[in-house]
């Protein structure tokens, strides 16, 4: 489990392709690059747009995404490039 709540500042964090982030309810993720898609029953809100990006719904490059409920997250379909503050765990 990795957090950057403690400082409250946004933590740079790649993933590789096929590599899921599992994040908690209030995780912050900005998008910088790549492709990934959205995962968990409840998706990312995507707080730049005002709206949901379902499970399986595309991600877009810098908008920021929060988690609303604890295993929300993303699933890179490519290398990707994150700005991340809350708690997470890859796998």
């Amino acid at each position: 489990q990795f957090e950057s709540e403690l400082t409250g500042e946004f933590k740079t964090v790649s993933l590789e392709s096929g590599k899921t982030m599992n994040c908690n309810a209030g995780c912050e993720v900005l998008f910088r690059s790549g492709s990934a898609s959205a995962v968990g029953n409840s998706g990312m809100l995507d707080v730049t747009a005002g709206s949901v990006t379902n499970a399986g719904k595309g991600m877009t490059t810098n908008h920021l995404y929060m988690a609303p409920v604890n295993g929300s997250g993303l699933k890179a379909s490519n290398s990707v490039t994150l700005l991340v503050r809350g708690t997470y765990t890859i796998v």
